[in-house]
């Protein structure tokens, strides 16, 4: 009896019991078939055990069901019975050939990009400026550090002076180094002049640059130079850049009209939860409708990023929707809604450079069901804005 070799071991063998009378006559039966019987021990007078191939198994059960004797399957050894049980189970088979092939895709994809030298120009545009570039999720390791890559992101970005890319794993980082002001703003080819920004009365005049061409108490015009940026030196004029400030008594005219009925909110009559998902830049809405067809509706939306440990958040959201119902109710406003002259006050304010209000003269009435605020400010405020000009070669005159 010969030993199976270890090529046909691996290819599967299965350890049988036999069980004969005189088992030496079946053994030379079975080596008389071709049949090739390895390790083989004798456990009693009776039976004994043995390795045979998976290949002839079948041919052993027959040979010895026609000569009465029995045989019992003890174990299979090989690879080719786990493989065989792999076979009945295509689910498994599939999800572990899915996990290496996503463990051997994933190190070559960006997951994470993050910002790194910025202080001026914000995270939030770099990273908007990148994802045009090519810089975002799931892109290619060896792509984003590329050298068109990173020209591409400087050139969308002016105040940036150097951009650099580097990857560490699966995370990207933008290293970025900004333009100092002198580089942002050249002063010394830059040639503009300080004009008036509205009608005003000179209060104050103060130039550290240019030429002024107003003096205090003097009554302006919008559009009208105060300051100007060429200087006659006599046979050369001086052209450069103005800085200064100009302040000025200006007056403004507001009306603000509201009615006097209006709607508001009454108690909860009715609320409802809509649930959706962000994955990357899609919105998969969970609902039938993501709507809101009625005025009266409160929107609370809560959005969950899924957040793995070190802070990077994975391009996967979980969005809660909730819409609470009010009933609409008509209010009249009984008394003069002061919140007008408030409203008023403030927005002037924020139409000015700088400055300040120090008169007002108000006119409240109501016509119509309808409120009418007519107010005219007298204003301190800054009236000078700068505008560039052309440079000049020559003065006009002739040598």
């Amino acid at each position: 009896m010969t030993k199976l070799g270890i090529w046909q071991a691996l290819s599967g063998t299965v350890k049988v019991e036999i069980i004969s009378a005189v088992y030496v006559e079946t053994m030379n039966a079975v080596n008389a078939a071709g049949i090739h019987l390895s390790n083989i021990h004798v456990i009693d007078e009776l039976s004994f055990s043995c390795f045979v191939e998976r290949q002839q198994l079948k041919s052993l059960i027959l040979l010895l069901h026609k000569r009465g004797d029995n045989v019992r399957i003890l174990r299979r050894t090989g690879f080719y019975w786990p493989i065989v049980r792999l076979r009945k189970r295509p689910i498994l088979v599939m999800g572990v050939l899915f996990l290496i092939a996503f463990s051997l895709y994933l190190p070559t994809r960006v997951l994470f990009v993050t910002v790194d030298g910025n202080s001026h120009v914000h995270a939030t545009r770099i990273l908007d400026e990148a994802d045009k570039c090519g810089i975002r999720f799931g892109a290619s390791r060896r792509s984003v550090r590329s050298e068109k890559i990173k020209n591409k992101l400087l050139f969308s970005i002016p105040e940036l002076e150097w951009a650099g890319i580097n990857t560490y794993g699966c995370v990207a980082v933008i290293s970025v180094k900004e333009r100092t002001a002198e580089q942002n703003i050249n002063n010394d080819v830059g040639i503009s002049s300080i004009v008036a920004d509205r009608d005003g009365i000179i209060h104050s005049l103060t130039a550290t640059a240019g030429n002024p061409l107003c003096h205090v108490g003097q009554a302006v015009t919008a559009g009208q130079v105060l300051i100007s940026g060429y200087t006659d030196c006599g046979l050369t004029i001086k052209a450069e850049r103005s800085k200064g400030e100009v302040m000025a008594y200006t007056t403004r005219d507001l009306t603000l009209i509201t009615p006097n009925q209006a709607t508001i909110k009454g108690l909860i009559t009715n609320s409802e939860t809509k649930y959706s998902i962000i994955f990357g830049k899609k919105l998969i809405n969970l609902s039938q409708d993501s709507g809101i067809l009625d005025t009266t509706c409160d929107k609370i939306t809560k959005v969950n990023y899924l957040t793995l440990p070190g802070g990077f958040e994975l391009p996967l959201a979980f969005i809660t929707e909730c819409s609470i119902y009010r009933e609409s109710l008509g209010a009249s406003r009984d008394e003069e809604p002061d919140w007008m002259r408030a409203y008023a006050c403030n927005y002037v304010c924020q139409q000015m450079i700088a400055g300040k209000i120090f008169r007002t003269v108000q006119n409240y009435k109501l016509k119509d069901n309808v409120y009418i605020l007519t107010a005219k400010f007298a204003c301190l405020e800054m009236i000078g804005r700068e505008q560039k000009e052309e440079i000049m070669k020559g003065n006009g005159k002739n040598g």
